[in-house]
């Protein structure tokens, strides 16, 4: 009777993809000037590439868009923490390096390609399942400050009961890549590069966003909570 009930009050809780979504934005709004500096760097850095060729959207330009992303692997989910918190990121906060988070955090991506090639080849456990399982781990390595396995580790306790729940964030994050995709083919030269910057960058830290509203729900929500270094 009580699992039932707690069951019944999670399902009441949680706002659902779509709202969670435009919960997030309303957010961004109003603490938006880390969006603002994400994408002017990553405009301007785009910009010089493309004139560098003449002005053709190609070549190094993939490779850049992953560099500059690269470099806000840290700022992009503690953003989104701040947003599910309501809490105002400055942009030097968000400019910030972090050395020992990017480092873990690098470990983090390597382990979890792995898991997921693994999963792929070996078919030891759908991908479907895994993604989810895992797409947490961000969020409580730079939440958390602890490593990477213990995050994977976490990720998939946080993740009981709630797998629907991820792959909703998820699959609305992928319907709005696309829509953004489809528009930006009716693009062309400069206008189209700044239109890629603006909607790279703000999808980034929209979907982000979305995905740690969640992620604090999940926490409430949590079988066993996460231990920091400093509780073991």
């Amino acid at each position: 009777m009580a699992k039932e009930q707690a069951k019944a009050e999670v399902k009441k809780d949680w706002m659902g993809a779509v709202e969670a979504y435009s919960t997030a934005m309303e957010r961004i709004r109003q603490n938006a000037q880390p969006l603002f500096a994400f994408a002017a760097i990553y405009a301007v850095v785009v910009l010089i590439s493309v004139a560098a060729q003449g002005g053709n959207k190609g070549g190094d330009y993939n490779s850049l868009e992953s560099l500059v992303t690269f470099f806000f692997l840290v700022s992009i989910p503690l953003y989104g923490l701040s947003i599910a918190d309501q809490r105002s990121m400055s942009v030097n906060e968000f400019l910030r390096p972090r050395p020992k988070l990017f480092i873990a955090l690098l470990g983090l991506i390597i382990l979890n390609f792995f898991i997921a090639a693994g999963s792929l080849l070996l078919l030891i456990f759908p991908i479907i399942w895994t993604l989810a399982w895992f797409y947490m781990a961000t969020f409580i390595l730079v939440d958390k400050k602890v490593g990477p396995i213990d995050a994977l580790k976490h990720s998939k306790i946080l993740a009981k009961g709630h797998m629907g729940k991820v792959w909703g964030i998820v699959g609305f994050g992928v319907v709005l890549n696309i829509g953004v995709s489809i528009l930006s083919s009716f693009l062309s030269g400069y206008i189209k590069v700044l239109f890629d910057a603006i909607a790279v960058t703000t999808l980034l830290l929209w979907i982000d966003s979305a995905s740690a509203l969640l992620y604090r729900y999940m926490q409430r929500h949590a079988v066993t909570e996460v231990a920091t270094p400093e509780e073991r």
